[in-house]
């Protein structure tokens, strides 16, 4: 910086992300501090070395969708205007450091190849990405020394990125999990709102504030005792027993989503081994995907609409299954 020494001040569990390390994973709740420390992080690599650092998120419509104006506010709190040049689309570094911005869900195998030279990429709200667009992204940033970093507040432990990065991380990856206690510029405004939450919105509260997974999608029938169930370890991985028939249960459904559950019953127990989920996926192409399975099979459970006849084809969901 031109002999300039500018000191700032980091959360203590941030440090490592001034280390070498092919993924820089910050999790947690609200108010910790994730998104401005590696916002502060990244405009500091920036001006030591040119980079071209991708931010990006899984949907982006526009740029103010981005972290962009998150950038923007902070060159100047920061004393990095001289270093540089703010644009509407695109932050640039007089040293010709580039930051970029893109939404992940619209880019394909060969889009994606123009984002093939980033040094580093930012991934926020990155609970939200999913396993196509990881898949598509991950082997793209591949320049010697490229860094994947990735901020969220997790959804469901089931999560492609929590799976990801959290429950089986990669080699070379550092993982924090990181609240509002550790940070040490948390402020009162949010403080006031996180005793609200922990008082008012209990089953709320340790995903919002302390970043824990949410035990099913919030207002579900069921929540309460997938809840539970999860508290009493009572979810695991539960292999098939041959033995047994395999009953499926339908949710039909076409541009909304078609969902099949795989179960077996065990004297008391109801063993769920499988699921599937699609959207304008007819029923014949389900069952033939189902048949594809090494399953011992038994009985098709369907709601009451499975059984009404289609008014062009004259058959009903049962009669397509009936046929397989």
């Amino acid at each position: 910086m031109s002999g300039d020494t500018l000191k700032l001040s980091f959360p203590d569990k941030v440090g490592f992300l001034f280390e070498p390390m092919r993924y820089k994973i910050l999790y947690g709740g609200r108010g910790s501090g994730k998104s401005h420390s590696v916002a502060r992080a990244l405009l500091l690599l920036g001006i030591d070395d040119k980079h071209r650092i991708l931010c990006a998120r899984e949907i982006q419509k526009s740029v103010r969708d981005s972290v962009h104006k998150l950038l923007s506010d902070l060159i100047p709190s920061m004393g990095l205007s001289a270093y540089y040049e703010i644009q509407e689309a695109i932050i640039r570094g007089t040293n010709g450091t580039e930051f970029l911005f893109s939404g992940l869900s619209s880019q394909t195998a060969s889009s994606i190849k123009s984002m093939e030279g980033c040094t580093r990429v930012w991934c926020e709200e990155a609970a939200n990405i999913s396993k196509k667009s990881w898949d598509i992204l991950i082997p793209t940033i591949r320049a010697e020394g490229s860094e994947i970093w990735a901020t969220f507040n997790p959804e469901l432990e089931t999560d492609d990125t929590y799976q990801r990065f959290v429950t089986n991380p990669p080699p070379n990856c550092m993982t924090v999990h990181m609240n509002y206690h550790d940070n040490h510029w948390f402020p009162l405004v949010l403080e006031q709102e996180r005793l609200h939450c922990q008082e008012r919105n209990p089953e709320d509260y340790d995903n919002i504030w302390l970043g824990h997974c949410r035990a099913a999608v919030e207002g579900a029938i069921y929540a309460s005792e997938v809840a539970s169930a999860q508290t009493e370890n009572r979810i695991t991985s539960l292999p098939y027993d041959p033995a047994l028939k395999v009953h499926t249960v339908w949710d039909l459904g076409y541009a909304d989503s078609m969902a099949i559950i795989m179960v077996q019953k065990s004297r008391s127990e109801i063993r769920i081994i499988d699921y599937i989920e699609v959207n304008y996926t007819t029923t014949d192409k389900c069952a033939s995907m189902l048949m594809q399975r090494p399953y011992n099979w038994g009985f098709d459970f369907l709601p009451h609409d499975g059984f009404s006849k289609e008014r062009k084809t004259g058959a009903s969901d049962a009669d397509i299954l009936q046929r397989f």
